[in-house]
């Protein structure tokens, strides 16, 4: 079984690479940067790095993948403001909206099951009480939630 990361090489990939790593586990991080100095690249053995855009359908056709593999989805992008609001929209709707539905089309397509989706809880605004729950009330701070 392997681990397969997209948006592997951002915060919450690293992190969660780190602890499969420390566990022994196979992982291959797809994402369209890779930064070298985080060092979660030191054991090519463990850890396979391949160039992929979730906004680019034929960009998963390179990724080999077996049933029994666990697909992480953690591809986003950052929260950029000094771009106008109406190219930060599309940027976000691009990675966060139409990566999604590529990674799940090609999931589909290649009758895979084990997928983890982690977004962002900024959705919910800025709000004291916690734990949040799915049930909380929706105040989106933004594009990005």
């Amino acid at each position: 079984m392997k681990h397969i990361i997209f948006g592997g090489d951002g915060f919450l990939g690293t992190e969660l690479t780190r602890k499969l790593k420390r566990k022994g586990e196979q992982i291959i991080i797809c994402d369209i940067n890779q930064t070298l100095s985080s060092g979660i690249y030191d054991d090519p053995q463990q850890v396979t790095y391949i160039n992929l855009d979730v906004t680019d359908p034929a960009s998963f056709e390179q990724l080999e993948i077996d049933d029994d593999d666990v697909l992480y989805h953690f591809a986003a992008r950052l929260l950029m403001p000094i771009l106008p609001r109406a190219e930060r929209q599309h940027v976000f709707w691009d990675v966060l909206y139409v990566g999604t539905e590529n990674l799940l089309n090609f999931m589909e397509k290649r009758k895979l099951r084990r997928l983890i989706y982690f977004t962002t809880d900024m959705v919910y605004g800025h709000t004291l009480e916690n734990p949040r729950t799915e049930a909380h009330p929706r105040a989106p701070l933004g594009p990005y939630g």
